[in-house]
């Protein structure tokens, strides 16, 4: 830069120069006599260079310490005791209401007893037998002592005839529904016949 500004300065020195030159003669008409002595040039006076203000250093920061913060310690939860599962209970098994079964009605029989005088199929004798609430019951009949009476069945439902055999006693059981029975004492008592006899 510095040499620049002095070329310039020079340039315009010698420019400066020829111009009062050219101003007074012609090429046609030259000055005699001794060239005029050229004007020295100036030096050009040097332009001191501008010196950098140093820069201040910074002061360094301190750097801060980290206060050290104190670790919440945390309370312990206690543990919920665990509470007992409830046995189940099991659930009983429904019994069946039994279907309620009709009481057997009781066995009724007539006559209720049997006396005979004599013996024999003209002599006989009917028993009827039926049960009370089973209308349509069917009966068993038997006798303790066949000596003294026999049993056949009528033609009529739950009759049955009776027949004087010899003298003594028995006992009839008739048994319906359900084993419900009943007994009929008979007695056969025979007079004894008198048979008188005359002598000749």
């Amino acid at each position: 830069m510095r040499n620049l500004t002095y070329r310039m300065i020079a340039l315009g020195v010698v420019t400066a120069f020829c111009a009062s030159c050219s101003g007074n003669s012609t090429p046609s008409d030259p000055i005699p006599g001794p060239r005029p002595t050229a004007t020295p040039v100036a030096t050009p006076t040097p332009v001191a260079t501008a010196t950098a203000t140093p820069v201040a250093t910074p002061t360094p920061v301190a750097t801060a310490t980290p206060t050290a913060v104190a670790t919440a310690t945390p309370t312990p939860v206690a543990t919920a005791t665990p509470v007992a599962t409830a046995t189940p209970i099991p659930t009983a098994t429904p019994v069946p209401t039994p279907t309620p079964v009709a009481t057997p009605g009781v066995v009724i029989v007539t006559p209720t007893a049997f006396a005979f005088t004599a013996t024999g199929a003209a002599n006989a004798q009917t028993l009827t037998a039926t049960q009370t609430d089973n209308p349509d019951s069917e009966f068993s009949i038997g006798i303790g002592n066949i000596a003294v009476a026999t049993l056949a069945y009528s033609s009529t439902t739950n009759t049955f005839i009776v027949t004087p055999v010899g003298a003594g006693s028995t006992t009839i059981t008739v048994t319906g529904l359900g084993g419900r029975s009943t007994t009929v004492p008979v007695s056969v008592t025979l007079t004894p016949v008198t048979v008188s006899v005359r002598s000749r």
